[in-house]
Parts: C-alpha cells; structure tokens; sequence
C-alpha cells in the first residue's frame, strides 16, 4: 500500500509543479489544504490565500521548474517529501534562477491527499 501512495505522492507533485508554471490557479486550489504553510526560499512565508492571491496578482510569475526525483516517505496519512529543485520565477518584476533544497508535506483528508507544507532553502550559488 506504501508504495501506491508513494507513486500517488510523485503524480500529485507532478500537478503541483505544472499548475504553478502553467498558472493553473483551479487545480493549485484543489492541491493546496486550506491550512498551508508555504515558506519560500527567501523566508518569506504565505498562508494558502496570500500565495494563490501572489500568483494570480502577477507579483510571482513562475516561469519554469525542474524538480530532479523526489525522496517520499509516508506515515499514514502524512506524507513527506524531500527534493531539489531549479526553478526560474519573476518576483515583483525581478527575474530570478533559484537552485533549492526543499520539504514538503502531504496530509489525507477524509480521502484526499492535500498539500499542507512548503519549506524551501535556496543552495548557495557555485
């Protein structure tokens, strides 16, 4: 069962990653649990709301991410993710390449897997 999850996990991430690049704001909703943390890179911290209103405003424009394949580790209904990530975004005008380290979390609620956690730590430049 573990391993279906896990494989479950990786398709949801996958509809994460291209919802944002493709502004999806529909199924971002549908992804995000009403409760998010979402703590960016720069430490910058959005609730749900204050995210989804940053993207559909324009402030944040994700113009491409590349996530290399993601650890899962899943304990019931939490599911942890670990990866790396290089994503290219326009931050209030300001074109910007992060190389980044992230954790994220997935919760089952009542059947559905939401993500309820974001935490970003960009990698220093080489």
């Amino acid at each position: 069962m573990s391993e279906a999850i896990k494989q479950q996990i990786m398709q949801l991430e996958a509809r994460r990653w291209t919802a944002i690049t493709q502004n999806d704001f529909a199924a971002l909703d549908a992804l995000l649990a009403d409760d998010l943390v979402y703590t960016h890179s720069s430490a910058v911290v959005d609730t749900k709301s204050s995210y989804l209103e940053s993207l559909r405003s324009g402030a944040v424009k994700y113009k491409s991410a590349e996530s290399e394949p993601a650890l899962v580790t899943v304990h019931g209904d939490t599911a942890f993710v670990t990866g790396e990530a290089r994503v290219s975004v326009v931050v209030r005008g300001q074109d910007k390449l992060i190389h980044m380290r992230y954790s994220n979390v997935w919760i089952n609620q009542a059947g559905v897997w939401r993500f309820a956690l974001w935490h970003a730590t960009a990698l220093p430049k080489s």
